[in-house]
C-alpha cells in the first residue's frame, strides 16, 4: 500500500475507541506530509515527527520543509525563542511545553538520501542546534533501536536548558516492556519527567493446550520472545539509569 493508503486508514477508523485518524488529517494526505501535532494536556503541544527517508535505507532524517513545519509549531508555542545567529525572539504567544515523538532516534538520525516528498535532509546535528534555540522543547520520545537509553542534550550555550531523549525498547524483545512518561512541576523552577517501565499481566508460563484468552497469547509471545537466539538482554534493557528514571530540566517559563 501507498503512504496515502496508509493514513486513509487511519481516517477510516471507527469512532471508537478513537480517535479518528490517530492524528492524521486530510490535509496530510493533499500535502504528501506523514507529521502532526496533537495535544497531551492543556499544557503541553505533542508533536509527531516523520524521521523515515522515503528515499530508502534503514537510518533516519528529517526534510528541509518538515523542519521549517517544525519550527513554525515551536514558535506558536513559545513566548521567546532564539534565532539562528542567537538572537533573543519575544512574541506575544501563549507558552506551552513541547515533547516530541518519533521512530528513529538521535544517534540514528544519518540518513542523508534525497526523499522524494523532501529531498533536502537534516541530520542530528542540525536538529539538535535547531532545538536547543527553543526553551520550551523538553524531551524527545523515541525507539527504532530496540533498547533502554537516556540521552541528555545539555545546551552548551547556556540560552535553554536543552532537552532529554527517552528511547524505550521494543514489543518485541523480551522482557516486552512499556514505558510511562509523566511531566511534573517540581514548584521550584524545574520539572521532572518520570519514565517508568512496566511488565505486561501475561503469566511467565504459558498454557500448552488452547482455547487461549489474550493473555494466554500475550505468554506465548513472551516465551518466544525469550528464546529469541539474537538477543541481548542487558544491552537493550539498558542500565539502571536508562531504565526507571526521574529527568530534571530546568523550567522555562
Amino acid at each position: 500500500y501507498t503512504m496515502h493508503e496508509f493514513i486513509q486508514m487511519h481516517l477510516d477508523s471507527p469512532a471508537s475507541p478513537g480517535p479518528v485518524g490517530h492524528g492524521y488529517t486530510p490535509a496530510n494526505i493533499a500535502n504528501n506530509t506523514w507529521h502532526y501535532t496533537f495535544d497531551p494536556s492543556p499544557q503541553v503541544l505533542g508533536i509527531m515527527l516523520d524521521t523515515v527517508n522515503q528515499g530508502g535505507g534503514v537510518g533516519g532524517s528529517i526534510g528541509d520543509n518538515q523542519l521549517r513545519w517544525l519550527e513554525g509549531q515551536i514558535q506558536a508555542v513559545s513566548s521567546r525563542y532564539y534565532d539562528g545567529n542567537g538572537n533573543l525572539v519575544r512574541t506575544q504567544n501563549p507558552d506551552r511545553l513541547v515533547v516530541l515523538f518519533s521512530h528513529h532516534n538521535l544517534i540514528t538520525m544519518d540518513n542523508f538520501l534525497p526523499d522524494p516528498y523532501d529531498p533536502v535532509r537534516h541530520l542530528a546535528a542540525k536538529i539538535i542546534s535547531t532545538l536547543q534555540r527553543y526553551p520550551n522543547v523538553i524531551l524527545w520520545v523515541n525507539g527504532h533501536s530496540h533498547f533502554n537509553r537516556v540521552w541528555a542534550h545539555v545546551d552548551e550555550s547556556g540560552q535553554t536548558g536543552g532537552f532529554w531523549e527517552v528511547n524505550t525498547a521494543s514489543h518485541i524483545d523480551y522482557p516486552q516492556q512499556s514505558r510511562t512518561i509523566e511531566i511534573t512541576d517540581n514548584q521550584d523552577g524545574t520539572l521532572s519527567i518520570f519514565g517508568i517501565l512496566l511488565d505486561h499481566a501475561a503469566p511467565p508460563t504459558p498454557p500448552s493446550v488452547g482455547p487461549y484468552s489474550i493473555l494466554d497469547l500475550a505468554s506465548i509471545s513472551r516465551e518466544l520472545s525469550a528464546n529469541d537466539p539474537a538477543h541481548q538482554v542487558p544491552v537493550q534493557i539498558g542500565v539502571e539509569s536508562d531504565r526507571n528514571v526521574e529527568l530534571v530540566i530546568q523550567k522555562p517559563f
